[in-house]
């Protein structure tokens, strides 16, 4: 299982270089079959933060999950452990 995450992180750091030594975006994203919002994303990333692992996947998970309960139904429900 750690391998095909292995050869992506090696993909976008292909991806990066080849674009970052003149290559058109188009080109490159044609040439490693991925879209060129994708190299445009590791670029991004890669110019954030060019000695950190820029590389790597990220969480989708929010930050915060905000859960906010009206004071009505907060009510019942202490009714309803109550019972």
């Amino acid at each position: 299982m750690n391998k095909p995450k292995r050869n992506l992180e090696r993909l976008r750091k292909i991806v990066v270089k080849k674009a970052l030594e003149g290559e058109k975006i188009k080109e490159v994203a044609h040439d490693y079959m991925v879209s060129r919002k994708f190299v445009y994303k590791w670029l991004k990333r890669f110019e954030e933060n060019p000695e950190g692992e820029w590389w790597k996947d990220r969480s989708s998970r929010p930050k915060t999950i905000h859960r906010k309960v009206d004071e009505e139904l907060r009510e019942r429900i202490r009714e309803l452990r109550v019972k």
